[in-house]
């Protein structure tokens, strides 16, 4: 049995275990609902376990749910300390477009894990909706999704929770410096930013705090091609601080 939310642009699936606590915490949220004009395409999430998920069972899904312009992405926590792994997720990279990773092992060790990996997961999937559906400051389309998406195999996110303008600075060794030292990566990086400030944080500052990322990366990667999306926009609640999301495509495991 698959359990699904709809929600504008974005559509989440998910197994007994993993993805019903993801769809489960989206339903305690209060969401508008309605499509914002036409779209291009849906996202599909299905959100799984990786030591339980039922190959032939996600085969059947994507054929009930994809159209031919839908993204099917998968989400999965893991741990890189588990040695089957590897072989695990190469057996199911032909069922999606891609697959975000979270490992668990990277989350520090005083979170509650269950609770900060649901919460974090479902606020970056209604962003993504919400960037995705909804004009922004910088926003993205559905083009730019597919083509950090699309063929990006296995991905990464990383979760910053609100820091402070001054803070942002050092958003390259919050976000990539440990990253990166334990991924190999392609020469072709993809990555999507979402940054949200809050609304006593000027426009201008959203934008030159993406430039000064996007030079840090350049500094540390001189050697891949990376290609950046944006996506920005102001939330009254966060004030003074920045959240940031970020999704790293085109990663080997």
């Amino acid at each position: 049995m698959a359990y699904e939310i709809e929600i504008p642009g974005v559509k989440v699936l998910g197994d007994e275990d993993f993805g019903k606590k993801i769809i489960k915490e989206i339903k305690t949220k209060n969401i508008d609902k309605k499509p914002k004009g036409d779209l291009s395409g849906n996202i599909i999430f299905y959100c799984f376990n990786l030591d339980t998920i039922d190959i032939n069972y996600v085969k059947k899904i994507s054929n009930e749910h994809l159209h031919k312009d839908d993204l099917f992405i998968g989400i999965t926590k893991f741990s890189s300390s588990n040695k089957n792994f590897k072989t695990q997720l190469e057996n199911l990279k032909d069922l999606f477009n891609s697959i975000i990773l979270v490992d668990i092992n990277k989350i520090r060790k005083n979170l509650k894990l269950d609770s900060y990996l649901i919460n974090n997961l479902v606020n970056f999937i209604l962003e993504l909706s919400y960037s995705y559906t909804t004009p922004g400051l910088v926003g993205f389309d559905f083009g730019d999704l597919k083509d950090i998406l699309e063929n990006g195999k296995f991905s990464t996110i990383s979760f910053v929770e609100p820091i402070n303008e001054n803070e942002f600075k050092e958003i390259y060794n919050l976000t990539l410096k440990n990253l990166f030292s334990e991924l190999e990566l392609t020469k072709n990086l993809k990555i999507l930013i979402t940054l949200i400030g809050g609304e006593n944080i000027h426009y201008n500052n959203i934008c030159s705090l993406l430039e000064s990322f996007e030079k840090e990366l350049d500094l540390n990667l001189k050697n891949n091609n990376i290609e950046i999306v944006y996506s920005a926009r102001l939330e009254k609640e966060l004030d003074k601080k920045i959240k940031v999301y970020i999704i790293f495509s085109q990663i080997k495991i």
